[in-house]
C-alpha cells in the first residue's frame, strides 16, 4: 500500500511540477491517502485496495476527489 501511495504521490508530484495543478505547495495541490483510513478489514481481506485522492487542476479551481478500488491478482482469482 505504501508502495502505491507513494507511485500514485510521485506522479501528481510531476504534474504539480510541470504546472498542471494549482496550489503554491504540493499540499495545497494534491494529496494521496492509500492506508488503514481508506479501507476496512473487509477490503484488505478480499484483496483490495482503496485508494482516495484529491487534486487541485487548474481549470475549474476546484478540488476534485476520486476514490479507486484496485484489486489484486489473488482477489480476482475466484471470479
Amino acid at each position: 500500500m505504501a508502495r502505491l501511495r507513494l507511485s500514485i504521490d510521485a506522479f501528481l508530484a510531476g504534474q504539480w511540477h510541470l504546472g498542471a495543478l494549482a496550489g503554491t505547495t504540493p499540499e495545497e495541490a494534491f494529496y494521496v491517502k492509500c492506508d488503514r483510513a481508506t479501507m476496512s478489514q473487509a477490503d484488505l481481506d478480499a484483496g483490495d485496495a482503496i485508494v482516495v485522492l484529491g487534486f487541485a487542476p487548474l481549470r475549474p479551481v476546484e478540488f476534485v476527489v476520486l476514490r479507486i478500488r484496485l484489486r489484486t491478482a489473488s482477489s480476482t482469482m475466484g471470479s
